[in-house]
């Protein structure tokens, strides 16, 4: 389930609940054989209900699921009930960032930006994909421990003319740092400038990026300033990056953008690639020859 404050754009008079959510819709939602999964749904869902009128079932919380792995693993003792963060659950499970600062601070009530869709469409994938690596791991715990359940969201009432928005429930940063600081020394400011020199280069010839700038900083702090992993990790960010998120995007570089690379700094990256990639998205990595030249009308 992917929600926000606002679902619609009215014009002055009333529409029926009815007309507003399309029947499709309306019946996935309420059906109890079809899972949405997501964190603090229950915030969605009562505003879903309370101003559309439509009652979900099959309400999945990842949060409850990220804990039972985690708690069983560490051996807790406990089963806790704190939410986790998307944005957190994704690093941890999918080693992939979720930026949700940008449009966070939009307006939704308006004609949604290609921004603003992307947003909302990279949210519920990551939802889907969290959802499917902790049950992978939950699955692989022994004993297997019992499936959470989904939660129940009883109907609501319909908003009155003083009604107040529905408070979300608080959304723990498990472990999280909430203050970060980029850095800039010279050999990330040079990585930015060749980033910046990359992206420009594909735009005047009329070729479509798809490594975005934070993967080619990496890319050209490993390939052209010759740091590793270690080092890339402290020279981007305070804290340190994890050294799957510099590992992977330095991959998502070379893959997309078919970069050069020595295969033997290549083996560093192979080391540090998560397990359910290896036979994955980056296979190729392991059987990869020695490739000194790649996209050099581009590499700056």
């Amino acid at each position: 389930m992917k929600a926000t404050s606002h679902y619609s754009i009215l014009p002055e008079f009333q529409i029926p609940d009815f007309e507003l959510v399309p029947p499709n819709l309306r019946r996935v939602l309420e059906s109890e054989n079809i899972m949405k999964a997501g964190v603090s749904v229950t915030g969605d869902a009562k505003r879903v209900s309370k101003f559309l009128g439509v009652h979900s079932a099959g309400i999945f919380e990842l949060s409850d699921l990220w804990n039972l792995v985690h708690d069983v693993r560490t051996l807790a003792g406990s089963i806790t009930r704190r939410l986790i963060a998307l944005s957190r659950l994704t690093e941890e499970c999918l080693y992939l960032p979720l930026d949700k600062s940008a449009s966070r601070i939009s307006n939704w009530a308006v004609e949604l930006s290609n921004k603003q869709v992307q947003y909302a469409a990279n949210d519920a994938y990551a939802a889907f994909r969290v959802f499917d690596a902790l049950e992978r791991e939950r699955r692989e715990l022994t004993p297997i421990p019992r499936f959470p359940g989904c939660r129940i969201i009883p109907p609501q009432e319909p908003p009155s003319d003083n009604d107040y928005p529905i408070i979300e429930e608080e959304v723990e940063e498990y472990d999280y740092e909430p203050e970060r600081t980029n850095l800039d020394g010279p050999e990330v400011e040079a990585a930015n400038s060749w980033a910046t020199m990359f992206l420009s280069a594909l735009a005047e010839s009329g070729i479509e990026a798809k490594a975005q700038h934070s993967q080619l900083k990496a890319y050209s702090l490993w390939h052209g300033g010759e740091h590793s992993v270690e080092e890339i990790t402290k020279l981007c960010r305070n804290p340190p990056l994890k050294e799957t998120t510099v590992v992977m995007h330095i991959l998502e570089a070379i893959q997309l953008e078919n970069l050069p690379y020595d295969d033997g700094k290549l083996a560093e990256l192979r080391r540090r690639i998560p397990k359910p990639f290896v036979n994955g998205k980056y296979h190729w990595v392991f059987s990869a020859p020695n490739k000194d030249v790649g996209n050099r009308d581009v590499y700056l």
